[in-house]
């Protein structure tokens, strides 16, 4: 009794953080003048529409929550009748939640002139933005400053190999500014061969020769060796670590209750 006291204890203490998990999520989302108002660079990572994910891991944590507790309930005589009407209720949730999703796939007509028939077409190229492409720089750089520039160095994306450029250049001669079609910042993107400026007022990088003079110039681009990127590579290997071994333990804690039952079973019958 105690240990199914406990139990049950624990089940609440999940679903009412889940709860509040879930209700804080909704509101950061609806809140977009707090975002709104918040510094750089929070103010520029669209929490309104990243935080729907972690809104459906809410949900599908209140949801697992509630089924364990339905499963326990179902024990309790008093409880079928109960039980059996929620688990008509929770079938009759999935079936109108997947006929909406093939409904939402098949039915509904979401083309436009710039839209690809067969799909396969939309990542024909890893360095040519498709025709159906619509973003006009939502994630550009906005942290640099500012710099005038009327002379253009541009960079062909389909010199880049293996996540890097790595040619000499033609750039043209003197110090003055170049405008680049470079629209990552230092934190994403470093660069050799040229000094970095700033940015023009869309978030394209601004750049100048090193030194004075004309003629070809090796330059380098590749991601920023910064300490921020490998943080969050560390950060994802060990995510999935973890995801491992709390699977792995849950199967092996599972496994050991059922043998322990069955070695229960036999002492019982013996």
């Amino acid at each position: 009794a105690t240990m199914s006291l406990r139990t049950e204890r624990t089940l609440l203490r999940a679903w009412v953080g889940a709860a509040a998990l879930f209700a804080i999520l909704v509101l950061m989302i609806v809140a977009k003048p707090f975002w709104d108002g918040m510094p750089f660079p929070f103010n520029t990572i669209q929490f309104p529409f990243r935080l729907n994910t972690y809104v459906f891991y809410a949900v599908s944590a209140l949801v697992l929550v509630s089924a364990l507790a339905l499963q326990r309930s179902a024990r309790e005589p008093r409880m079928r009748a109960t039980v059996k009407r929620l688990r008509v209720g929770l079938a009759a949730a999935c079936v109108i939640s997947v006929g909406l999703c093939i409904w939402q796939e098949w039915v509904p007509s979401t083309l436009y002139k710039t839209s690809y028939k067969d799909r396969n077409a939309v990542l024909a190229s890893a360095t040519t933005t498709p025709r159906s492409w619509y973003d006009q720089g939502s994630y550009n750089d906005v942290s640099a400053p500012v710099v005038g520039a009327s002379r253009p160095l541009y960079f062909n994306a389909s010199e880049v190999h293996g996540d890097r450029f790595d040619k000499w250049v033609n750039v043209p001669a003197g110090l003055a500014p170049l405008q680049t079609n470079i629209v990552g910042g230092p934190y994403l993107v470093h660069i050799s061969g040229l000094t970095r400026l700033g940015r023009n007022e869309y978030g394209f990088m601004v750049v100048r020769r090193t030194k004075n003079g004309s003629g070809p110039v090796h330059v380098v681009i590749e991601a920023s060796h910064s300490g921020t990127i490998a943080f969050g590579w560390v950060l994802s290997i060990l995510a999935g670590l973890t995801v491992i071994a709390v699977v792995l333990w849950t199967i092996a804690r599972e496994l050991r209750a059922r043998g322990g039952d069955a070695r229960g079973s036999r002492k019982a019958e013996a």
